[in-house]
């Protein structure tokens, strides 16, 4: 893809809630997995379209192995798919979300630089006057 290509996501409508882009970074992920993105990211987008919470989340890879998946969502603005299914009320629905939380990720093996202009900014984790908010899913093997 090239970078034009790349960056039409957002200029499409994809995105059904383009106010919620403008939301500052709130939130650092450390992880970049599919549970985290599937409910954690999608539980804070949820927050962000009922105003309940007003924030994006900036996602860093603790493992080399979580570089293409940066890149990924990189390459998608951090727009993801989640797709539901089950019962609700006990009807069965199955529904597409697109999820606009995720602001942007960052691989600390390729920048470094970046993973530490986010954890000085936030003084670990907050500049603003609110909770500080860290979220990781890692596990620690031997």
């Amino acid at each position: 893809m090239t970078g034009n290509r790349e960056r039409s996501l957002l200029s499409q409508d994809c995105c059904p809630d383009k106010g919620i882009l403008a939301f500052p970074e709130r939130v650092l992920q450390i992880g970049e997995g599919n549970f985290l993105r599937g409910f954690v990211d999608w539980m804070i987008h949820r927050l962000n379209k009922n105003k309940l919470f007003r924030g994006r989340i900036v996602v860093v890879a603790p493992r080399k192995t979580g570089a293409p998946n940066i890149e990924q969502l990189n390459r998608q603005d951090g727009l993801f798919t989640v797709w539901l299914r089950g019962l609700q009320q006990g009807v069965q629905v199955e529904e597409q979300e697109i999820v606009s939380s995720v602001s942007r990720g960052i691989d600390p093996y390729q920048n470094w630089g970046s993973s530490l202009r986010v954890l000085r900014i936030r003084r670990l984790i907050s500049w603003y006057p609110t909770p500080r908010n860290l979220v990781f899913n890692t596990l620690q093997r031997n």
